[in-house]
Protein backbone atom coordinates (compact mmCIF):
# COMPACT_ATOMS: atom_id res chain seq x y z
CA UNK A 1 0.00 0.00 0.00
CA UNK A 2 2.81 1.95 0.71
CA UNK A 3 4.67 1.27 -2.12
CA UNK A 4 1.47 2.82 -4.39
CA UNK A 5 1.11 5.73 -2.95
CA UNK A 6 4.86 6.86 -3.05
CA UNK A 7 4.44 5.43 -6.72
CA UNK A 8 1.02 7.94 -7.20
CA UNK A 9 2.87 10.97 -5.95
CA UNK A 10 5.69 10.57 -8.25
CA UNK A 11 3.68 10.01 -11.20
CA UNK A 12 1.40 13.60 -10.28
CA UNK A 13 5.06 15.12 -9.81
CA UNK A 14 6.41 14.04 -13.05
CA UNK A 15 3.01 15.03 -15.03
CA UNK A 16 3.02 18.03 -13.68
CA UNK A 17 6.73 18.81 -14.66
CA UNK A 18 6.32 17.55 -18.04
CA UNK A 19 3.08 19.54 -18.56
CA UNK A 20 4.13 22.62 -16.69
CA UNK A 21 7.30 22.35 -19.68
CA UNK A 22 5.42 21.38 -22.13
CA UNK A 23 2.72 24.50 -21.70
CA UNK A 24 5.02 27.11 -20.04
CA UNK A 25 3.58 30.62 -21.52
CA UNK A 26 7.11 31.97 -20.99
CA UNK A 27 8.78 29.36 -23.82
CA UNK A 28 6.16 30.17 -26.29
CA UNK A 29 6.20 34.23 -26.01
CA UNK A 30 10.36 33.97 -26.09
CA UNK A 31 11.82 34.59 -29.38
CA UNK A 32 15.00 32.37 -30.20
CA UNK A 33 15.89 35.05 -33.20
CA UNK A 34 18.25 38.07 -31.85
CA UNK A 35 20.75 40.01 -33.49
CA UNK A 36 22.59 43.23 -33.26
CA UNK A 37 22.64 45.82 -36.23
CA UNK A 38 24.99 48.55 -36.70
CA UNK A 39 25.55 51.51 -38.73
CA UNK A 40 29.10 53.34 -39.16
CA UNK A 41 29.95 56.32 -41.32
CA UNK A 42 34.01 55.37 -41.64
CA UNK A 43 35.07 58.51 -43.27
CA UNK A 44 37.76 56.48 -46.08
CA UNK A 45 39.19 55.41 -43.02
CA UNK A 46 40.28 59.24 -42.23
CA UNK A 47 39.81 58.93 -38.43
CA UNK A 48 39.84 62.99 -37.73
CA UNK A 49 42.01 63.98 -40.00
CA UNK A 50 41.23 67.69 -40.64
CA UNK A 51 37.91 67.76 -38.99
CA UNK A 52 35.12 69.46 -41.96
CA UNK A 53 37.59 68.40 -44.60
CA UNK A 54 35.02 66.58 -47.31
CA UNK A 55 36.16 62.85 -47.92
CA UNK A 56 36.75 63.52 -51.32
CA UNK A 57 40.37 65.16 -50.18
CA UNK A 58 41.16 62.36 -48.25
CA UNK A 59 41.90 59.79 -50.56
CA UNK A 60 45.58 59.89 -49.74
CA UNK A 61 45.58 60.72 -46.21
CA UNK A 62 46.47 58.01 -43.54
CA UNK A 63 43.85 56.03 -42.83
CA UNK A 64 42.96 54.23 -39.21
CA UNK A 65 41.08 51.31 -40.40
CA UNK A 66 42.39 49.19 -37.62
CA UNK A 67 40.64 51.25 -34.87
CA UNK A 68 37.87 51.06 -37.23
CA UNK A 69 37.57 47.60 -37.06
CA UNK A 70 38.52 47.55 -33.41
CA UNK A 71 34.85 50.08 -33.08
CA UNK A 72 33.09 47.40 -34.80
CA UNK A 73 34.44 44.36 -32.86
CA UNK A 74 33.57 46.21 -29.78
CA UNK A 75 29.75 45.84 -30.64
CA UNK A 76 30.23 42.34 -31.91
CA UNK A 77 27.41 43.13 -34.20
CA UNK A 78 25.83 40.28 -36.56
CA UNK A 79 25.39 43.08 -39.43
CA UNK A 80 27.25 46.29 -40.03
CA UNK A 81 26.30 48.90 -42.82
CA UNK A 82 29.04 50.83 -43.58
CA UNK A 83 28.74 53.99 -45.67
CA UNK A 84 31.94 56.47 -46.96
CA UNK A 85 34.30 53.10 -48.07
CA UNK A 86 37.02 54.00 -50.27
CA UNK A 87 36.80 50.88 -52.88
CA UNK A 88 36.58 47.40 -52.30
CA UNK A 89 39.99 46.82 -50.62
CA UNK A 90 38.95 48.47 -48.00
CA UNK A 91 35.25 46.93 -47.27
CA UNK A 92 37.15 43.54 -47.35
CA UNK A 93 40.21 44.74 -45.21
CA UNK A 94 37.71 45.49 -42.51
CA UNK A 95 35.54 42.04 -43.55
CA UNK A 96 38.58 39.97 -42.96
CA UNK A 97 39.52 41.65 -39.47
CA UNK A 98 35.97 41.15 -38.36
CA UNK A 99 35.94 37.45 -39.76
CA UNK A 100 32.58 39.04 -41.52
CA UNK A 101 30.88 38.29 -44.99
CA UNK A 102 30.66 41.55 -46.83
CA UNK A 103 29.28 43.29 -50.36
CA UNK A 104 31.01 46.53 -52.04
CA UNK A 105 29.10 48.82 -54.50
CA UNK A 106 30.29 51.79 -55.27
CA UNK A 107 28.12 55.16 -55.80
CA UNK A 108 28.35 55.38 -59.75
CA UNK A 109 30.99 54.97 -62.47
CA UNK A 110 32.00 58.71 -63.01
CA UNK A 111 34.86 59.95 -61.80
CA UNK A 112 33.42 61.58 -58.92
CA UNK A 113 31.31 58.80 -57.50
CA UNK A 114 33.24 55.18 -58.14
CA UNK A 115 35.82 55.85 -55.65
CA UNK A 116 33.80 55.32 -52.62
CA UNK A 117 30.92 53.71 -51.78
CA UNK A 118 28.89 51.70 -49.35
CA UNK A 119 29.79 48.15 -47.67
CA UNK A 120 27.91 45.08 -46.09
CA UNK A 121 29.06 43.08 -43.25
CA UNK A 122 27.31 40.04 -41.54
CA UNK A 123 28.78 37.35 -39.40
CA UNK A 124 26.13 35.09 -41.41
CA UNK A 125 25.75 34.07 -45.20
CA UNK A 126 25.03 36.94 -47.88
CA UNK A 127 22.33 35.22 -49.73
CA UNK A 128 21.87 37.68 -52.35
CA UNK A 129 22.71 41.58 -53.28
CA UNK A 130 21.50 44.12 -55.11
CA UNK A 131 22.10 47.96 -55.84
CA UNK A 132 19.90 50.52 -56.82
CA UNK A 133 20.50 54.04 -58.04
CA UNK A 134 18.53 56.46 -55.21
CA UNK A 135 20.37 59.42 -56.84
CA UNK A 136 21.76 59.94 -60.19
CA UNK A 137 23.91 63.27 -59.44
CA UNK A 138 22.24 65.63 -61.18
CA UNK A 139 22.86 68.87 -60.07
CA UNK A 140 26.54 67.87 -58.57
CA UNK A 141 28.69 66.49 -61.36
CA UNK A 142 27.18 63.22 -61.19
CA UNK A 143 27.87 62.22 -57.27
CA UNK A 144 25.53 59.74 -57.73
CA UNK A 145 24.10 57.60 -54.55
CA UNK A 146 22.94 53.97 -54.17
CA UNK A 147 21.10 51.54 -51.98
CA UNK A 148 22.48 48.65 -51.28
CA UNK A 149 20.04 45.61 -50.75
CA UNK A 150 21.39 42.17 -48.51
CA UNK A 151 19.59 39.41 -47.82
CA UNK A 152 21.05 37.09 -44.81
CA UNK A 153 18.93 33.50 -43.41
CA UNK A 154 19.40 33.69 -40.15
CA UNK A 155 18.12 30.35 -38.32
CA UNK A 156 15.65 29.61 -41.22
CA UNK A 157 14.55 33.17 -41.82
CA UNK A 158 15.33 35.60 -44.11
CA UNK A 159 15.75 39.21 -43.32
CA UNK A 160 16.72 41.95 -45.93
CA UNK A 161 18.99 45.21 -44.65
CA UNK A 162 19.14 47.90 -46.88
CA UNK A 163 22.27 50.38 -46.32
CA UNK A 164 22.64 54.00 -47.99
CA UNK A 165 24.28 56.97 -47.73
CA UNK A 166 22.14 60.18 -48.87
CA UNK A 167 23.29 63.09 -50.66
CA UNK A 168 22.34 66.58 -48.82
CA UNK A 169 22.56 68.85 -51.43
CA UNK A 170 20.14 70.07 -54.27
CA UNK A 171 17.11 68.11 -54.81
CA UNK A 172 19.21 65.15 -53.24
CA UNK A 173 17.13 64.64 -50.18
CA UNK A 174 13.74 65.43 -51.99
CA UNK A 175 13.96 62.39 -54.19
CA UNK A 176 16.55 59.62 -52.22
CA UNK A 177 13.25 58.79 -49.36
CA UNK A 178 11.17 58.61 -51.76
CA UNK A 179 12.90 56.31 -54.23
CA UNK A 180 14.40 54.17 -51.13
CA UNK A 181 10.99 53.61 -49.45
CA UNK A 182 9.63 52.42 -52.71
CA UNK A 183 12.00 49.70 -53.51
CA UNK A 184 11.86 48.96 -49.78
CA UNK A 185 8.22 48.77 -49.86
CA UNK A 186 8.39 45.77 -52.44
CA UNK A 187 10.80 43.71 -50.30
CA UNK A 188 8.59 41.01 -48.82
CA UNK A 189 11.09 40.18 -46.10
CA UNK A 190 11.37 41.61 -42.80
CA UNK A 191 13.22 44.81 -43.45
CA UNK A 192 15.99 46.75 -41.92
CA UNK A 193 17.35 50.34 -43.28
CA UNK A 194 20.34 51.87 -41.94
CA UNK A 195 22.75 54.50 -43.07
CA UNK A 196 23.93 58.23 -43.07
CA UNK A 197 20.64 59.98 -44.03
CA UNK A 198 22.35 63.39 -44.18
CA UNK A 199 18.79 64.91 -42.02
CA UNK A 200 18.13 65.70 -38.42
CA UNK A 201 14.98 63.96 -36.92
CA UNK A 202 12.61 66.48 -37.96
CA UNK A 203 13.53 66.97 -41.14
CA UNK A 204 10.39 66.95 -43.36
CA UNK A 205 12.14 65.12 -45.96
CA UNK A 206 12.58 62.15 -43.63
CA UNK A 207 8.84 61.33 -43.90
CA UNK A 208 8.07 58.87 -46.95
CA UNK A 209 10.48 56.52 -44.67
CA UNK A 210 8.70 57.36 -41.46
CA UNK A 211 5.39 56.38 -42.64
CA UNK A 212 6.61 52.70 -43.11
CA UNK A 213 9.51 52.12 -40.67
CA UNK A 214 10.20 53.24 -37.56
CA UNK A 215 13.24 55.08 -35.57
CA UNK A 216 14.92 52.23 -33.49
CA UNK A 217 16.32 55.40 -31.10
CA UNK A 218 12.92 55.96 -30.97
CA UNK A 219 11.58 52.80 -29.97
CA UNK A 220 13.00 53.08 -26.58
CA UNK A 221 13.24 55.43 -23.48
CA UNK A 222 15.61 55.10 -21.24
CA UNK A 223 19.38 56.91 -21.06
CA UNK A 224 20.80 55.17 -23.62
CA UNK A 225 18.72 56.59 -26.16
CA UNK A 226 18.42 59.95 -24.59
CA UNK A 227 22.26 60.49 -24.62
CA UNK A 228 22.21 59.74 -28.18
CA UNK A 229 19.54 62.09 -29.00
CA UNK A 230 21.25 64.87 -27.52
CA UNK A 231 24.80 64.03 -28.08
CA UNK A 232 23.77 63.15 -32.10
CA UNK A 233 25.97 60.88 -34.21
CA UNK A 234 27.98 63.43 -35.84
CA UNK A 235 31.21 65.26 -34.63
CA UNK A 236 32.02 68.94 -36.36
CA UNK A 237 34.23 70.30 -33.81
CA UNK A 238 35.57 73.04 -36.70
CA UNK A 239 31.63 73.81 -37.16
CA UNK A 240 29.56 74.15 -34.23
CA UNK A 241 26.21 74.52 -36.75
CA UNK A 242 26.27 70.78 -37.68
CA UNK A 243 28.30 69.17 -34.48
CA UNK A 244 26.15 66.78 -32.05
CA UNK A 245 23.45 66.12 -34.84
CA UNK A 246 21.50 62.69 -35.29
CA UNK A 247 21.97 61.63 -38.64
CA UNK A 248 23.04 58.29 -38.72
CA UNK A 249 19.71 55.71 -38.21
CA UNK A 250 18.70 52.32 -38.23
CA UNK A 251 14.92 52.44 -38.94
CA UNK A 252 12.95 48.94 -38.97
CA UNK A 253 9.78 47.11 -39.50
CA UNK A 254 7.75 47.78 -36.71
CA UNK A 255 5.26 44.53 -37.18
CA UNK A 256 8.33 42.33 -37.52
CA UNK A 257 10.87 42.82 -34.78
CA UNK A 258 11.07 44.50 -31.17
CA UNK A 259 14.27 46.73 -30.23
CA UNK A 260 15.71 45.74 -26.78
CA UNK A 261 18.42 48.22 -26.92
CA UNK A 262 20.15 51.03 -28.55
CA UNK A 263 23.83 52.55 -27.86
CA UNK A 264 26.74 54.05 -29.43
CA UNK A 265 30.33 52.92 -29.46
CA UNK A 266 32.52 53.32 -26.51
CA UNK A 267 34.36 57.07 -26.46
CA UNK A 268 37.57 55.38 -26.51
CA UNK A 269 37.05 54.50 -30.35
CA UNK A 270 35.21 57.97 -31.43
CA UNK A 271 38.27 59.21 -33.15
CA UNK A 272 37.73 56.59 -35.95
CA UNK A 273 35.56 58.46 -37.78
CA UNK A 274 33.77 61.64 -37.44
CA UNK A 275 30.45 59.94 -37.51
CA UNK A 276 30.31 57.76 -34.21
CA UNK A 277 29.08 54.10 -34.54
CA UNK A 278 25.08 53.66 -33.81
CA UNK A 279 23.82 50.03 -32.96
CA UNK A 280 20.70 48.57 -31.73
CA UNK A 281 20.35 45.15 -30.46
CA UNK A 282 16.43 43.73 -31.21
CA UNK A 283 14.68 40.55 -31.54
CA UNK A 284 12.66 38.88 -34.39
CA UNK A 285 8.72 38.53 -34.43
Amino acid sequence: MRKRLIYTILIFWVSLLFFGLAHSPISEAASDVTLTVMTFNIRVGSGMINPGTSPHKLKDSPKVLDLVAQAIKSVSPDAVGLQEVQGDDQAKTLAEALDMNYVYKRHGWDEDARWWGVAFLSKHNIIKSKSYTVYSGGDMSGRARILLACTIALKGKKITFFNTHFKDKGNALKKEPKYTIKKISKCKNPVILMGDLNAVPEDPRLKPIKEVLKDSCEAVANENSAFIKTNGTFQSPNDPKYDHWRIDYIFYDPKSFRVMEVGLIDKQYWDASDHIGYFCRMELL
